[in-house]
């Protein structure tokens, strides 16, 4: 949710720099799809104008990704030999994604509580950017 501080910044920041008022086009790759997902949710919820006419998400992932069980297990019980990945996958950020993780590699998978919180968050600011309609009712 930090991450979304960062892209509500720059959405701003966009603004304040465009020269004319054409609409943005927001969105990320990855976590970044979701990230700006989530940013221009709450934007919209704070009832701050953030001008984007376009969201798109690549490859993001909205039902939570999936690292196998095995890999994050494999990486926490090789932690002494490298820390890195054990480190990466016990990260705010991932916890905050991951369908399922293991803190241990003996632990039994669950969905963290970083997670719960990511996606109470998430629905506390509508799940999505809401989708404006031409007159006709299409999306635009």
């Amino acid at each position: 949710m930090q991450n979304a501080e960062a892209v509500m910044a720059a959405v701003i920041e966009a603004i304040d720099r465009r020269v004319g008022d054409h609409p943005l086009t927001v969105g990320g790759f990855s976590m970044g799809g979701l990230v700006t997902r989530y940013a221009l949710a709450k934007l919209e919820t704070a009832g701050i104008e953030h001008q984007a006419q376009l969201y798109f998400s690549w490859d993001s992932p909205h039902t939570g990704p999936w690292i196998p069980i095995a890999l994050q297990a494999f990486a926490h019980y090789t932690r002494k030999l490298d820390p890195r990945f054990s480190d990466q996958i016990n990260s705010p950020a991932a916890q905050e994604l991951l369908w399922q993780h293991i803190e241990h590699w003996e632990d039994k998978p669950a969905t963290s509580d970083k997670r719960l919180a990511f996606l109470r968050a998430l629905e506390e600011v509508g799940s999505w950017p809401p989708v404006e309609a031409d007159p006709a009712g299409r999306p635009r």
